[in-house]
């Protein structure tokens, strides 16, 4: 995450049985970390593996631009500082990049991916990407903007469905806690 950034971030992601990922997400740019603009660009939002001290590869993408890939399509762009971003659903696509970028080196399918994420047998993280953040760090590699830990919510799963709606993210970029995951 970038170094003083005040913005936050909360999020379900819903997952099937049959690899489909969306993402509702909400966040709020706060401070310096704004506006989100031509020059601040919202350039990613993506589910990597990691607990809450390890950068790990992305899983899934969910939206992006250059220099980053699109995944399912450009982010949207706009707010200002201390403005919030409300309610956006994106839908996630298996990470296709070049080696090492993806999770398994892209042999894990979307169905997999999305099984790991039911049952919580990896660490995952969710982080949004800005030009401001991504810069950041220099040659240390990209950070996002604002990061947070998946967990499980246990009772979302609708009765006899094969979906969950429920892998809940709730963040800070001050002050990151990992959260419990069902079954760990």
């Amino acid at each position: 995450m970038s170094a003083g950034s005040e913005s936050t971030g909360t999020g379900t992601v819903t997952v099937k049985n049959d690899g489909t990922v969306t993402m509702d997400i909400r966040w709020e740019i706060r401070g310096l970390d704004g506006p989100i603009n031509e020059e601040n660009a919202l350039i990613g939002i993506h589910i990597h593996t990691g607990d809450e001290y390890t950068n790990g590869p992305i899983v899934f993408g969910f939206c992006g631009q250059s220099p980053l890939p699109s995944f399912g399509g450009t982010c949207q762009q706009g707010w200002s500082s201390h403005s919030a971003q409300i309610a956006t659903k994106y839908a996630g696509k298996i990470c296709d990049m070049p080696d090492p970028a993806c999770y398994n080196n892209r042999q894990t399918t979307a169905t997999e991916a999305a099984q790991m994420l039911i049952d919580g047998r990896e660490d995952m993280y969710v982080n949004i990407h800005t030009t401001k953040s991504f810069e950041a760090n220099g040659n240390a590699g990209p950070l996002g903007l604002i990061r947070g830990q998946l967990h499980l919510i246990e009772e979302s799963r609708p009765e006899g469905s094969d979906e969950w709606a429920g892998l809940g993210v709730t963040s800070t970029s001050r002050g990151m806690k990992s959260a419990l995951r069902g079954g760990y």
